[in-house]
């Protein structure tokens, strides 16, 4: 089973969503696990919040909620072979422990140029290594989420993050800002359904190549398994 960590505090919940529904259109048994302080993807599911941890199949993969921690969720499920992907939307540092963010098989910090999504960054990751007596250098991807011409570029986040012991790619994927995406992730919490059909140009292309990289595909699989996707909402 391969760990993939999305991590950040902007709300990434349609982007967790959306990969974890075209992970299983390309055959594979996903589970996403809500790790946000705020507990974001109920949101966008038919669920009573009573405090105890709920697990239910949603649009064709498993969603967990409620739960305390990701060394938990592995201890539960590692031997059971019941997953390809386990998939974690994370913002609260508590959630995971460093032992866990560097031996995942992918870690992806989705921010953006607001100052206040910056900052939060910096305190989760100052919170997470100080939990690493030697944490080494360690590999990320990272998204720009409602990205614009601004003035600000990733430079700026890199030399704002310096102190921390990360080594960012060359190149972020970008999500430009787009009114349509956000229309559809707003109708689909209010009908508690997972349909994407109608998302931006640059949207398709960031899920395809996020693909891609998680399942070592080719880009004419990736994109069938997108538009898969898109159709069975």
């Amino acid at each position: 089973m391969k760990t993939i960590l999305l991590l950040g505090a902007v709300d990434k919940s349609d982007l967790a969503l959306y990969l974890s529904k075209t992970l299983s259109a390309a055959g594979k048994r996903v589970l996403l696990v809500d790790g946000t302080q705020e507990r974001d993807l109920k949101y966008s599911v038919n669920f009573i919040d009573n405090g105890e941890i709920c697990l239910t199949e949603y649009e064709g993969f498993d969603l967990l909620l409620n739960e305390t921690s990701l060394k938990e969720v592995h201890e539960g499920i590692d031997q059971q072979n019941l997953y390809d992907f386990l998939l974690a939307d994370i913002d609260d540092p508590a959630f995971l422990s460093f032992e866990d963010f560097k031996n995942a098989n992918s870690r992806i910090v989705v921010t953006s140029f607001e100052s206040k999504s910056i900052e939060k960054s910096k305190k989760f990751f100052a919170d997470l290594y100080s939990k690493a007596d030697s944490p080494g250098h360690i590999e990320v991807e990272r998204i720009i989420s409602g990205s614009v011409e601004c003035g600000i570029d990733e430079e700026y986040i890199d030399m704002q993050l310096a102190d921390f012991h990360i080594i960012w790619p060359e190149a972020s994927y970008h999500l430009p800002l787009d009114e349509v995406d956000y229309a559809i992730k707003i109708k689909n919490q209010h009908n508690k359904r997972l349909n994407f059909k109608g998302i931006s140009r640059s949207y398709r292309q960031l899920l395809s190549s996020l693909l891609e990289n998680l399942i070592e595909c080719d880009k004419r699989f990736a994109k069938s398994a997108v538009k898969l996707a898109q159709r069975r909402g």
